[in-house]
């Protein structure tokens, strides 16, 4: 199996940095009792099938069972993208499986995207924790990115030297 190319890393980084951020703003959105728009479901829909990849990577390194409905290729791309921002919820984390947390996630997002009622002090908890997980992967995305233009960067003038 070939090596993804540092174009298609690059582009995979900025699109979970624009969701990470995206995804942030509908929850906080819900969390703040606001409607969404159309725009902002897709993206929370976008955030659960990451966040159930992130779930099923994790599953699968764990027992060595994965989804035959997923690919097990991005589940393991998914997780290893999460790794980072979980740091910052590994006090949250403690104890639970990181599967079934972040399946945990997924569906809080998906019950309170698709849900006009006041959501639960459980969910609230569950979703701030999500917010926090988006901060992080943005965080990480972009140093993802700086590094690898500064490692470019490096290269580029190690030849003109």
């Amino acid at each position: 199996m070939s090596r993804p190319s540092d174009e298609v890393l690059e582009i995979e980084c900025i699109n979970y940095g624009f969701l990470s951020v995206k995804a942030r703003q509908a929850i906080e959105k819900i969390l703040n009792h606001a409607s969404l728009s159309a725009e902002e479901k897709l993206v929370l829909k976008r955030a659960q099938d990451f966040l159930i990849s992130v779930s099923q990577g994790a599953e699968l390194i764990s027992t060595g069972c994965y989804h035959h409905s997923s690919n097990p290729v991005d589940s393991i791309k998914a997780l290893k993208l999460a790794i980072d921002p979980l740091e910052a919820l590994q006090k949250v984390v403690n104890g639970t499986p990181i599967a079934d947390y972040f399946k945990t996630m997924a569906d809080s997002v998906e019950s309170c995207s698709n849900s006009s009622s006041a959501v639960t002090t459980e969910s609230q908890s569950v979703l701030a924790n999500t917010i926090q997980f988006f901060e992080g992967l943005h965080k990480s995305s972009i140093s993802t990115l700086s590094n690898r233009s500064r490692s470019q960067y490096e290269t580029g003038m190690a030849a003109f030297a």
